[in-house]
């Protein structure tokens, strides 16, 4: 049991580096699905890309992102509870 848990391990971190070297652009605002350290699938409907990638992929544990748009907001929190935005452009 251990061995397939250090497995999946290392097969989620491989696709999480993918996600992360890959360029993303055309992805901007949906949804990827990477296995095998390749991007399988993309789309607006999380709940039908899971469905298609199980009937494509059958078992392998996909890793799933939401890819940010370019220019994006975060809320940062002071200790005073007061939320201040930030604004962000991904490079």
């Amino acid at each position: 049991m251990k061995e397939d848990r250090d497995l999946h391990d290392i097969a989620m971190n491989e696709n999480y580096q993918t996600y992360l070297k890959e360029n993303l652009e055309k992805y901007e605002d949906k949804w990827v699905v990477i296995i095998d350290k390749k991007i399988v699938a993309s789309g607006d409907s999380l709940k039908e890309l899971l469905g298609k990638v199980r009937k494509e992929h059958g078992t392998k544990t996909p890793f799933v992102a939401k890819v940010p748009k370019k220019t994006f907001m975060t809320l940062s929190a002071s200790w005073s509870n007061a939320l201040f935005p930030i604004c962000s452009r991904k490079s």
